[in-house]
C-alpha cells in the first residue's frame, strides 16, 4: 500500500510499519557534484595577497528519508572569495570575504514529524566581511576555505 511518506508500506509487523524505499536516492546524494578551488599568492613587493575561490554545486538532493518532494534540495552553485593581504615580513594580516556570493537559498536539511509536516533550515547568503586574522609566520600553511 501508500506509506504516509514517500515509500510503498510493507504493512504493520508486531507495533512498527516499515517501508519499501527501494529506487530512492541516498539522503544527501545528489546525482552530481562538484568542488572546485583555486587559491594564489600574488607577490607585491613588500606585501603578499592571498586569493581564494570556491565553486561549489550539487544537483537536487533528498534532504530526508521521507523522500517527499518538499524535503529535496534545489540545485545550487554557492561562490566563496577570499581574499586576504599580510605584510611579507610580518606576522599580521587581514582578510575580506564573501560566502554564497551567488546568493542561493536552499533547503540545508529537514525534519518531518510522525503527523507529517515538515520544517528546515534554508540556507541563506552571509554579508561579505573583513578579519583581522592575527599573527601568523610565513612558514605556516595557508588555508583553504
Amino acid at each position: 500500500g501508500s506509506g504516509r511518506f514517500g515509500c510503498s508500506s510493507n504493512g504493520v509487523v508486531g507495533a512498527y510499519e516499515s517501508f519499501d524505499c527501494s529506487g530512492e536516492t541516498l539522503v544527501y546524494s545528489p546525482e552530481f557534484a562538484l568542488d572546485f578551488s583555486v587559491d594564489h599568492v600574488f607577490d607585491l613587493g613588500s606585501f603578499e595577497l592571498y586569493g581564494a575561490l570556491d565553486v561549489i554545486h550539487r544537483s537536487d538532493q533528498n534532504t530526508d528519508y521521507s523522500f517527499l518532494p518538499e524535503t529535496v534540495a534545489d540545485s545550487h552553485t554557492m561562490l566563496n572569495l577570499e581574499l586576504t593581504l599580510a605584510p611579507a615580513d610580518s606576522g599580521w594580516s587581514i582578510t575580506a570575504y564573501g560566502r554564497n556570493l551567488s546568493d542561493e537559498r536552499f533547503l540545508v536539511s529537514t525534519s518531518v514529524s510522525r503527523f507529517g509536516p515538515f520544517h528546515g533550515p534554508v540556507q541563506k547568503p552571509i554579508p561579505p566581511g573583513w578579519s583581522p586574522n592575527g599573527y601568523r609566520t610565513r612558514s605556516s600553511p595557508r588555508k583553504c576555505l
